[in-house]
């Protein structure tokens, strides 16, 4: 469940980071 969570969060930060074209 926390892996789960953390792999949500990572590529919410990764989709995030590409909208608004900023490199993480």
């Amino acid at each position: 469940m926390q892996g789960r969570l953390m792999f949500k969060s990572i590529t919410l930060a990764i989709t995030f980071g590409i909208h608004e074209g900023t490199v993480w």
